[in-house]
């Protein structure tokens, strides 16, 4: 008899050594490379996980690896659900398990934000963020529900690893 793994414990170990032992610089697309493989397995979120907010996009947390090294948040956007525009303190990778999202990016313009990019991604695609140039806005462009795993790491001068 086969011995099932848990989906989600084999991410969580494919990520640890992806950020463990890592040049920071590399970290981000080291996880990304280990976090895309998992985008086309549908048991890696449970039904609960898989539920939306009618008002507003809805995050689970998936994992917190001690220490803070990096976490595991799944996003739910049912269509037209958006985030504010914001940043992030610490690298970000961005895969989507489902659906499409449309991230706009923005650029500090004398002090008023400006667009300057826009991207879709379709589910299986995978985004590395650094911290510091990665001012954007994502929403849910599609006609269904979209879900986007987002693992997000601790700087590399916080890291003890």
């Amino acid at each position: 008899m086969a011995v099932a793994t848990d989906p989600l414990a084999s991410l969580v170990a494919q990520l640890r050594d992806a950020v463990c032992g890592s040049a920071p610089e590399r970290v981000p697309s080291l996880v990304a490379a280990a976090l895309e493989p998992h985008l086309g397995n549908r048991h890696l979120l449970d039904s609960r996980q898989l539920t939306p907010d009618p008002k507003r996009y809805r995050q689970y947390v998936l994992h917190v690896e001690p220490e803070g090294l990096f976490s595991i948040a799944a996003l739910i956007w049912l269509p037209g659900q958006k985030t504010p525009v914001h940043d992030h303190a610490s690298w970000c990778t961005v895969g989507v398990y489902r659906g499409c999202e449309t991230e706009t990016q923005y650029f500090l313009d004398g002090g008023r934000l400006s667009a300057c990019a826009r991207a879709t991604r379709k589910s299986g695609s995978v985004e590395a963020l650094a911290p510091g140039a990665d001012i954007h806005q994502v929403a849910n462009s599609g006609s269904e529900i979209a879900i986007s795993l987002h693992v997000y790491g601790i700087r590399s001068e916080e890291r003890r690893v």
